[in-house]
């Protein structure tokens, strides 16, 4: 009998933390249906999903909008960010980089770029963000919109997809790419306009 209880006692937590989990993700889900690919582990919120309709019409990922940015959730012990030297721009008197963010797993690989080349040291600031904000973190969330998907030839199963990196969050903070990216008010104060559901 004790036995039970205290199996009783260490699951009962278990149980309030996947059901306060499950209605998270489905109030965010009712609200906002195309914004989130798969679960947060609890990072995201609605402010977070709405900024998304800021950017683009909400869609399907399957609609090939590469417009909306979707939000996706890793491990981060399977992501790596890169400063991918791109060389030196006369027009911009710097060395230039594509910030990478990579996520390789058993089954896919994901990899968030920036819209544009930016300046290595631009880049070099958005590592440091990376490193604060991934420290950790068990898990972490990236947006951006959908470049390209496709199976690997190599490896049956295998799915790689290409996205242009818009914002990353964790529990510790956001960081986007974009001036403002990060809030709502921001976004709202500078012509966002979210239907009314």
């Amino acid at each position: 009998m004790r036995e039970i209880i205290l199996l009783l006692l260490f699951c009962w937590p278990l149980v309030i933390c996947a059901e306060i989990q499950f209605d998270h993700l489905k109030r965010l889900n009712e609200k906002y249906p195309y914004a989130l690919l798969g679960s947060d582990y609890g990072i995201l919120n609605e402010d977070d999903l709405a900024i998304s309709a800021c950017t683009g019409e909400p869609s399907a990922v399957t609609s090939g909008n590469m417009a909306y940015p979707y939000w996706q959730c890793f491990q981060s012990k399977d992501a790596s960010f890169e400063c991918d030297d791109s060389g030196y721009d006369v027009d911009e008197k710097s060395d230039m980089a594509i910030m990478a963010i990579a996520i390789k797993t058993n089954h896919a690989s994901n990899e968030y770029l920036s819209p544009r080349a930016i300046r290595i040291s631009n880049c070099r600031s958005f590592q440091k963000d990376w490193s604060r904000l991934i420290a950790k973190q068990e898990f972490f969330c990236v947006s951006g919109q959908m470049i390209n998907y496709q199976k690997s030839s190599d490896k049956p199963g295998y799915k790689e997809s290409t996205w242009v990196f818009d914002r990353l969050k964790t529990n510790r903070g956001c960081t986007s790419y974009f001036q403002g990216g990060c809030s709502i008010k921001y976004q709202l104060g500078h012509g966002c306009v979210l239907s009314k559901k």
